[in-house]
């Protein structure tokens, strides 16, 4: 991949993880135009799942790189990052104990950027979005259908949907977010604030259904851990988030512009797009009884790349927000965009590693309340949630 520095140990690690099923699932496209065709190479996700008879919360990843293509699942560390629930190193997994967990690694349509309208696979807002609710949607088909052993079909028999953790790194935080807020919305609501203005898409109103449909209802979302995500796309736009600053024009370019030919701050339906795919816009749309997902934001005080600002921003609309948004902020100090995901961390025994198993550690200890929570029907446990403060400004010093 683009990134051979991706935290690899030899040091002992815990195998009671270890996956019998390893299948990789492609899924329908929502095809927007004849070149928005479902891709085999970016229409697919790998599905792990523990031996066992189950069944087993399962973890969706969504990869980041700013939807653009270069940014594959493989080149991002993905199965890296995902070691952290199934296969940590053994001081972590005694740190913070979690059971098996089947994963869900989802790879998606991306932006080209010199020529958005040329993205394989319909890239871009609203196709990328609704290629990862696609991906969550066929794991609940594949679940309800089961079939023989060493099929797919089995492995998603063996999940336990009503435990589902959307993760995401950098845009792929964005697209975990959007789709958690996209469960909880009622459905006149989703069509409201995202189906009237995807319909006016080239998709045009069948897209407008397919967001009104929303999540499988088979599927119930437990927790949302955003890592370094852009959750505010309007002010992402306007700050000219990415290396080139193009990649939320460009992720909008259905709507108008791109970032060869922006359009005016606040202007037209392409602002009405950014808010639509926006994380803090559609926390701002739930109903104030509405049953929102757990979410933990972690991002690094140093992370020039997505600025904490955009997880403050999500915190602070959740805080404000009337109802019960139980959303905790994890601002990681010494950290970058990488280091949270693993990237570029090697097992040097540097401060580095001791921050990110640290990170490792807080992130299981996120699952492990919402498991909790979830078998027991019962409130978070107080020691993992008093590792989550509302506000955790911490170097995640012992």
């Amino acid at each position: 991949g683009a990134l051979s520095g991706v935290l690899c140990s030899s040091e002992a690690r815990c195998d009671c993880w270890q996956m019998s099923d390893q299948k990789k699932i492609s899924y329908a496209s929502v095809a927007i135009s004849s070149a928005a065709a479902s891709c085999s190479e970016t229409h697919n996700a790998i599905l792990h799942v523990p031996a066992g008879d189950g069944p087993f919360p399962l973890l969706v990843y969504l990869h980041g790189g700013f939807w653009k293509p270069e940014w594959t699942r493989e080149a991002t560390g993905s199965a890296a990052f995902l070691a952290t629930f199934t296969s940590p190193p053994a001081e972590v997994a005694a740190a913070s104990p979690l059971g098996p967990v089947a994963t869900l690694s989802v790879e998606y349509a991306r932006v080209a950027q010199d020529d958005p309208a040329n993205s394989e696979g319909g890239g871009g807002f609203p196709g990328t979005q609704l290629d990862v609710l696609a991906a969550v949607n066929e794991v609940a088909s594949l679940h309800r259908a089961g079939g023989e052993d060493g099929t797919a079909g089995a492995a998603a028999a063996r999940l336990d949907l009503g435990s589902v953790f959307l993760a995401g790194h950098s845009a792929g935080g964005q697209m975990a977010l959007w789709l958690g807020l996209l469960s909880a919305l009622p459905a006149q609501v989703r069509r409201a604030a995202i189906g009237e203005v995807v319909g006016r898409s080239d998709g045009g109103p069948a897209l407008a259904e397919v967001v009104a449909a929303g999540v499988d209802p088979a599927i119930s979302v437990a927790g949302v851990l955003a890592i370094a995500p852009v959750c505010d796309l309007v002010s992402a736009a306007q700050e000219g988030l990415s290396d080139f600053h193009d990649a939320v024009p460009n992720l909008l370019w259905r709507f108008g512009h791109t970032a060869k030919e922006p359009a005016a701050p606040g202007a037209g339906l392409q602002h009405e797009a950014a808010a639509a795919a926006c994380p803090v816009s559609l926390l701002r749309r739930l109903p104030p009884l509405a049953a929102a997902p757990r979410v933990l934001l972690v991002h690094g005080d140093r992370d020039t790349d997505v600025p904490p600002s955009q997880s403050l921003a999500f915190a602070a609309a959740a805080w404000g927000a009337p109802g019960d948004h139980a959303t905790s902020l994890l601002l990681a100090r010494e950290s970058d965009h990488l280091e949270p995901v693993g990237i570029l961390v090697t097992d040097d025994g540097s401060p580095r590693v001791a921050r990110y198993r640290r990170l490792q550690a807080a992130m299981r200890h996120f699952v492990a309340a919402g498991v909790a929570a979830r078998c027991h029907g019962m409130p978070p446990p107080e020691e993992a949630e008093a590792r989550l403060s509302p506000l955790c400004c911490t170097s995640l010093e012992e």
